[in-house]
């Protein structure tokens, strides 16, 4: 069967950072952090894919609920990860997959990941040899509401698009919106990253061109990308990034971003990136069903050193690849052709790491 695929991969290793990093990215930390027990999951498959955020899934599920979203979003909210299943690859029986039903929600974690790498897949092509420049647009800090901040940081990009300066630097290129709160000030921050394909930029000048947009705001930044794998690891990073940690964890600002970012875009293209579908079309490798993975849970835990090798090669869930057969009965995992050896793990290309889960 031919089917599309993820590679999903894991968070990139970053190599040397710009200078904008440490002030517009926080060091990795667990988002359950209350010391708090972890809400209980029934469904052990939507356990196994959501018990790294269980906290913070629970804040959100009731932001949700508190939104008035429909009651379809939110049951498929709840049921994401069921239904998982085992695949391997027919030409490389050693490497894995899960697939699951996913929910695809934006405030889902797991989701956005999956999502975020596949944006940066979709947009690789784009990625040619000539250098990028990475672009910060902020807003000066205001005691505005979010849905406000966001509504005028869009609309004065839209502005800064048509000026003679951008036109005649940047060819094109893609946006993604981030948000943080400042719990000193007890305000929003929400701020631009860009991906941009063009000429030399000018800071001072887009510094000028960007208050002239906004009014109020002259902080902006810009810095040279490289390399082409450089660059794909910045798209890879701020793609699809709408719950940061510094609200997560706090129930009124989760509801209010909840209700900001209904029906807003986070990630653009324009310019010659115009049109450039966001997620990956497919490719003709062949996924085969071996099991249910709760009957590879089985096996692992009664000491199967195949069952426990796969593990390390299991990549994230996969919404859009087809179900096994209906009413495919549990039988002993066929390892004819597999051949894994259990102290190594799977390794892919650079742009698409492998995932354990």
């Amino acid at each position: 069967m031919s089917t599309q695929r993820d590679d999903s991969p894991t968070p990139p290793r970053h190599g040397p950072l710009s200078r904008l990093d440490p002030l517009e990215t926080n060091p990795p930390e667990p988002l359950d952090s209350s010391g708090e027990p972890a809400p209980q999951l029934d469904d052990p498959d939507v356990a196994f894919r959501h018990s790294g955020w269980s906290h913070t899934r629970a804040r959100v599920r009731a932001a949700l609920a508190s939104a008035g979203v429909s009651e379809s979003r939110l049951q498929s909210f709840d049921s994401c990860g069921s239904h998982c299943w085992v695949v391997r690859d027919a030409e490389r029986p050693d490497r894995f997959r899960l697939v699951s039903d996913n929910c695809h929600d934006r405030f889902c974690q797991p989701c956005a990941t999956a999502r975020s790498h596949g944006i940066a897949r979709a947009l690789a092509p784009r990625v040619r040899g000539a250098p990028h420049r990475h672009v910060v647009l902020t807003l000066r800090s205001t005691d505005e509401s979010l849905d406000y901040l966001l509504r005028h940081l869009y609309a004065s990009f839209t502005k800064l698009r048509r000026t003679k300066l951008w036109q005649g630097s940047i060819d094109g290129g893609c946006a993604f919106c981030e948000i943080k709160w400042i719990p000193a000030k007890r305000r929003w921050h929400p701020h631009l990253h860009c991906i941009c394909e063009g000429r030399y930029l000018p800071k001072q000048a887009l510094s000028d061109a960007w208050l002239a947009c906004t009014g109020t705001s002259i902080i902006v930044h810009v810095g040279l990308i490289e390399d082409r794998e450089k660059t794909i690891r910045y798209i890879t990073k701020y793609a699809s990034k709408p719950l940061h940690k510094s609200f997560s964890h706090l129930s009124d600002r989760l509801l209010e971003a909840v209700k900001a970012l209904h029906g807003r875009r986070l990630c653009l293209t324009f310019g010659s990136w115009r049109g450039t579908p966001l997620m990956p079309a497919g490719d003709e490798t062949d996924w085969v069903y071996v099991c249910p993975l709760s009957q590879l849970r089985r096996e692992a835990a009664d000491g199967s050193v195949a069952a426990r090798a796969i593990f390390t090669r299991l990549r994230h869930p996969e919404a859009w690849l087809p179900r096994p057969p209906p009413g495919h009965p549990d039988s002993p995992i066929d390892f004819a052709g597999i051949h894994v050896d259990p102290t190594r793990t799977a390794s892919t290309p650079s742009t698409a790491p492998a995932t354990s889960t």
